[in-house]
């Protein structure tokens, strides 16, 4: 009985059988990772290599599955900016910009709070959705975080500063606007 193992990054293929089945099924598996490696999909890759099928397989069970695959992309589209909304102080007793810079947020989640607050509060926007935070760090032209969603979430669970149960429809908690209001900026209130 020959056998093998082959990890790539826990990508893991475990082989158990006579020879001739081991190598086949190395040789598929190098065909495949060759073919994807050259620039050509996984879909073209796969159905030019050998199909294994369970008649040729002396014992399924021993040939494991993948638990991940290395490189997945991620779900998720990106965040894009609400040309309807005025953050200037045309529209609004005070811009955006003043209002952040008055509260001089240091992190993330502060940001995150602040510009929920500001719009929800000052600019009066019913329904504030994850576009309308990258709008406004955009408009106060700081850098944004890498996986905005996720920030917002952790802003909710971690500091219960925003209501996130909907992510098209985000709100301000009784906490976020204790913060904003007595906890910002910094060493005032």
């Amino acid at each position: 009985m020959t056998k093998l193992r082959i990890d790539l990054f826990s990508g893991t293929l475990e082989v158990d059988g006579e020879e001739g089945f081991v190598r086949s099924v190395y040789d598929d598996f190098k065909d495949r990772l060759l073919a994807v490696r050259a620039g050509r999909g996984t879909a073209e890759a796969a159905s030019s290599a050998p199909a294994i099928d369970a008649e040729t397989t002396p014992d399924a069970a021993s040939v494991s599955k993948p638990l991940r695959t290395a490189g997945r992309k991620r779900a998720g589209v990106s965040p894009s900016l609400v040309k309807d909304i005025d953050l200037s102080e045309e529209g609004n007793d005070f811009s955006l910009a003043d209002f952040y810079a008055a509260k001089s947020p240091l992190t993330a989640m502060e940001s995150n709070v602040v510009f929920v607050y500001y719009l929800q509060q000052i600019a009066q926007v019913s329904r504030i959705s994850v576009n309308h935070i990258y709008t406004c760090y955009k408009f106060v032209n700081i850098k944004y975080p890498n996986a905005l969603k996720q920030s917002l979430a952790d802003t909710s669970s971690r500091k219960n500063w925003l209501d996130t149960s909907s992510f098209d429809d985000i709100k301000l908690s009784t906490a976020g606007e204790n913060f904003v209001e007595h906890g910002l900026p910094r060493g005032v209130g």
